[in-house]
């Protein structure tokens, strides 16, 4: 289930742009607001340029690997064959950054991913290269940037190998000041860009209910059912309410709590299994609906596909 749509991720970073601060702004007062971080960054670059003509050696990692910041900011300035990187420059760069945060807010993603790229790489071709900044202020604009750009191609529907890339570099780099950029490490992280980790289940022994006590628990106080239970793996024991799937996955519903009305049953009146593994679907051919079983599975809040209601991941049917 995806956690954050186009349209949520567009609100939260329009709700920043209000309270922002001005372009020229101080650049060690970053805001912890997304957006704002980005303008805080930029407000920088002027006061730090100290435009050369020299430029220092740079080398790319070979192997194309992509876990420290200076691989990062190697790889990224290799894209850049001739930065532009005078005084002048910069000051362009300014206004082309608060171009693409407009072009944000109204929605041209692809664009905003395609560009935001591009600057990235110029901050880090024009610091590794010509000494225009110090380089943690660099990582940072660059991890931001690359933060846009992977977001961005995200919202418009391009989750491209690229894309993945830069969410991953920009992690790395956004991290080496956190506090500063907490929320944008969130928005990615949240984003459903990032492949899904697999739920770990706890070493903690094995809980045994009845479905109708597993609803009832949920229906009560979810919060503390998530609190409680999370991680764990639960045998839950019911009523069969409906089987459904598809080739590679099944479904079962167990009845939890019994409603007067038969068409007012709702998700949160029901524990559904999730049933994934080739060896645990033979068991589904031979159950029917209104039978009573057992099921086990692990309870991850954070995957749930119900808008209520316990669902289980990584299902069998053991008994």
């Amino acid at each position: 289930m995806k956690n954050f749509t186009k349209n949520s991720m567009l609100a939260s970073a329009l709700c920043f742009i209000a309270s922002a601060t001005p372009l020229y702004a101080q650049a060690d007062t970053l805001s912890s607001d997304p957006v704002t971080q980005l303008f805080g960054a930029i407000s920088n670059l002027g006061k730090s340029l100290t435009h050369t003509n020299t430029p220092k050696a740079s080398s790319t990692d070979q192997n194309g690997a992509s876990t420290t910041p200076d691989v990062i900011m190697k790889q990224l300035a290799s894209q850049q064959t001739f930065p532009a990187c005078s005084s002048s420059d910069n000051q362009l760069l300014q206004k082309n950054i608060a171009r693409i945060m407009d072009q944000y807010k109204m929605g041209q993603y692809a664009t905003v991913g395609a560009d935001a790229q591009i600057y990235a790489e110029q901050v880090a071709a024009c610091t590794l290269n010509y000494q225009t900044m110090s380089l943690p202020q660099a990582q940072n604009l660059s991890g931001q940037l690359l933060a846009l750009s992977s977001i961005s191609n995200h919202n418009a529907g391009m989750d491209t190998q690229s894309t993945l890339i830069n969410a991953q570099n920009a992690l790395v780099l956004l991290k080496l000041n956190p506090s500063s950029n907490k929320n944008l490490i969130e928005q990615i992280e949240k984003s459903g860009i990032l492949p899904a980790k697999p739920a770990v289940a706890s070493k903690t022994p094995l809980m045994t209910m009845s479905a109708h006590e597993v609803a009832t628990k949920y229906i009560a106080n979810s919060f503390a059912f998530d609190q409680k239970y999370s991680g764990k793996t639960l045998q839950v024991r019911g009523e069969i309410q409906s089987i459904s799937g598809s080739a590679n996955a099944a479904y079962i519903s167990l009845i939890g709590v019994r409603t007067k009305d038969i068409n007012d049953e709702g998700w949160n009146d029901v524990v559904r299994c999730d049933i994934t593994e080739k060896s645990a679907l033979e068991g589904v051919l031979n159950i029917s609906k209104g039978e009573t079983i057992a099921i086990q599975g692990l309870y991850d809040p954070e995957h749930q596909a119900l808008k209520g209601g316990v669902e289980l991941q990584d299902c069998k049917i053991v008994q």
